[in-house]
C-alpha cells in the first residue's frame, strides 16, 4: 500500500484522499477473500515496512490487521523498486510449497 506524501493528495473531482480510497478499497477486499486464500501486506514509501507477512486469512487476526490499515498515513517519498522486490520475495518464499497450477499469486499495488 503506498503511503508516500502524493497519496494525501485527491483524484480530480474526489472528495477522499488517494490514500484514503486505497485503504477503503484494501479493507473490501479483506472482507471479501476466503479463509483459504492467502494475505499479505506492507505499506512503502521511502522504504517499504512489513504490516501483515503472508498467511491464510484463517491464521491471520484480521482486525488487527484492519486496524493497522486505518492507523496509516500519508508522508514521505515514493521508491517502487524495493516495495516491489519485498512483493515479489514475499510471493517465492511460499509459492515453492504448492504444486504448480495450484494457486494463483497476486501482487497488488495500491
Amino acid at each position: 500500500l503506498d503511503v508516500s506524501g502524493s497519496m494525501s493528495g485527491t483524484f480530480p473531482g474526489e472528495i477522499n484522499s488517494k490514500i484514503g480510497i486505497a485503504k477503503s478499497s484494501l479493507l473490501l477486499l479483506l472482507d471479501r477473500l476466503g479463509p483459504e486464500d492467502s494475505f499479505g501486506l506492507f505499506s512503502f514509501e521511502s522504504t517499504p515496512t512489513m504490516i501483515q507477512p503472508l498467511k491464510r486469512l484463517k491464521d491471520i487476526d484480521l482486525k488487527q490487521v484492519k486496524e493497522k490499515v486505518r492507523e496509516l498515513d500519508a508522508n514521505g517519498g515514493t521508491s517502487f523498486e524495493p516495495a516491489y522486490d519485498m512483493a515479489t520475495s514475499m510471493i517465492s518464499s511460499v509459492a515453492a510449497s504448492y504444486p504448480i497450477g495450484t494457486v494463483e499469486n497476486r501482487i497488488m499495488m495500491l
